[in-house]
């Protein structure tokens, strides 16, 4: 019994110490300003953080100048924040001012903590969801919905100006589709593009919003004419387009889209399953899916090595999802 005790005195101070808290540590806090809120988010207490996180959220304010302004501090936050449960308190918050809270996150893709993914996976994603964000500015991005697609695209656009950093500016709720003059960073990279293509990916998938299609299937274009394609960045780009479009259900440009990816890159194993997930996920089946798979079942049914068997089960979960037995 005392071990018992023991043991779960150790995993309650784990969690405080990550951040963790419940209703009643919000209470005696209820009452603060924003302003006294803002001061809590960096105190050394991990759990006064989690609050002050929580507590600032979309409603304890009214005029868009202090919400920019509290968007701004949980941005700089976020970036900083090591406690888990003070990571996701902020996330939420920020999720909660909707559309006004996307620049500042668009601004940190790719740059919170070293957990996005740098090279090529080793194992097939077995699973029917799409795949949780790692980044997370694009796991928040994606909690936000249909409002951050715009956003997104112009990353993939390339249609970013050098001016005023989100973060450091109280005028930057106008950007839209056609205009992104609102920005200070280098967010043309493969790494930032990786991300946003993480964060379209989620959307669509959940709210069937396909309007990011094209800059997709654009930066396809411009990546594969750019010059070698087989470089680890350039592959990396295409494993991500080609995870995106896993979540354009019955789209038949995302289906061809993906299959010309797999013919293209033959020989890329990761590319390869990913493509095959992907064509499972599109829920579209005809005479070139069915051929595709009956010449992958050749080729690997015989095969032992790791790759067949990530390819075996790529087939056997998107075969199932078409019903294609």
């Amino acid at each position: 019994m005392n071990k018992n005790n023991n043991l779960d005195d150790k995993k309650l101070k784990a969690r405080k110490l990550r951040g963790q808290i419940n209703s009643e540590d919000l209470k005696e806090f209820k009452g603060l300003k924003f302003n006294d809120l803002i001061n809590v988010l960096s105190d050394k207490d991990p759990q006064k953080r989690t609050i002050a996180g929580t507590l600032l959220n979309e409603g304890i304010v009214e005029s868009d100048n202090d919400k920019k302004y509290i968007i701004a501090t949980l941005s700089k936050s976020l970036k900083g924040e090591k406690a888990l449960y003070s990571r996701i308190a902020i996330m939420q918050s920020l999720a909660s001012y909707g559309e006004l809270a996307v620049p500042y996150l668009i601004e940190l893709l790719g740059v919170i903590g070293n957990n996005q993914e740098k090279e090529l996976p080793k194992k097939y994603f077995n699973k029917k969801s799409f795949p949780l964000p790692r980044d997370l500015a694009a796991r928040t991005l994606s909690y936000m919905g249909n409002v951050a697609i715009p956003y997104l695209i112009e990353v993939l656009n390339d249609n970013i100006s050098n001016s005023n950093n989100a973060s450091n500016s109280n005028n930057n709720s106008n950007f839209n589709s056609n205009n992104a003059s609102n920005f200070n960073n280098d967010i043309s990279t493969h790494f930032k593009k990786e991300q946003a293509l993480d964060a379209i990916g989620a959307i669509v998938y959940k709210y069937d919003d396909h309007r990011a299609y094209d800059s997709i299937n654009n930066l396809f274009i411009k990546t594969v004419s750019s010059g070698n394609i087989y470089e680890e960045s350039n592959k990396i780009l295409i494993w991500k387009i080609v995870r995106s479009l896993s979540g354009f259900y019955y789209n038949e440009y995302a289906l061809n889209l993906v299959i010309d990816i797999l013919k293209r890159f033959d020989n890329v194993n990761e590319i390869q399953w990913e493509a095959i997930r992907s064509i499972g996920q599109i829920g579209i089946v005809n005479d070139e899916v069915k051929l595709i798979f009956e010449d992958f079942d050749n080729s690997v049914c015989n095969g032992s090595s790791n790759v067949n068997s990530q390819i075996k089960l790529a087939l056997k979960v998107s075969k199932n999802s078409l019903c294609l037995f």
